[in-house]
């Protein structure tokens, strides 16, 4: 059954979006098609990554920032507009959980839309 809780895909999203850019995260993904609810199946470290900059992480420059809106882009097909309006001026020093927090809440609004 696809995953359909909104902060589920937004961290799912974000932490596979940060994953091919920095070797400081680990991600270990056993559900890559997105059918297990399970937060689980999807863990990272360090676990408290969402607490991190994403200079913090690795991510510091506004190519690399510029990989990870991409790569958000790519994780939620149909919203990729939505992704660059909110995030193309994104900078290294913002704190990941702050982009989670917003990615979750557009999310749920386009869901009650």
């Amino acid at each position: 059954m696809p995953i359909t809780d909104p902060d589920e895909i937004a961290r799912r999203a974000v932490i596979r979006a940060i994953d091919p850019l920095t070797e400081l995260v680990q991600v270990f993904d056993a559900d890559p098609g997105n059918q297990d609810p399970d937060p689980g199946a999807v863990a990272v470290v360090p676990n408290d990554l969402f607490r991190f900059t994403f200079s913090r992480v690795g991510i510091d420059s506004d190519l690399l920032i510029a990989g990870f809106v991409t790569g958000l882009k790519h994780q939620i097909p149909g919203f990729s507009s939505k992704i660059q309006q909110i995030f193309g001026n994104l900078k290294p020093g913002v704190q990941i959980g702050l982009v989670f927090n917003r990615l979750a809440s557009e999310i749920r609004l386009s869901m009650n839309a």
